[in-house]
């Protein structure tokens, strides 16, 4: 019986481990549109702290990266 559930746990913790690859692609693609909403939040508001600023901070975009 414990050979039975310790043959089950490895086969479901090596699934669970194979399905948690990202494609770097898809990974940049979404980092860069983040930044995009981002930065059009910024430029539609002419009294942004940020409006000058022209590098995006991270605090702007990661709020979208966590949605």
């Amino acid at each position: 019986m414990k050979n039975l559930f310790l043959l089950i746990a490895i086969f479901t913790s090596g699934v669970s481990i194979a399905q948690c690859s990202v494609n770097t692609f898809i990974q940049d693609n979404y980092e860069f549109d983040t930044k995009l909403l981002a930065l059009r939040d910024i430029i539609s508001d002419p009294t942004d702290p940020d409006h000058f600023n022209p590098y995006i901070p991270e605090a702007r975009f990661t709020p979208y990266l966590e949605k």
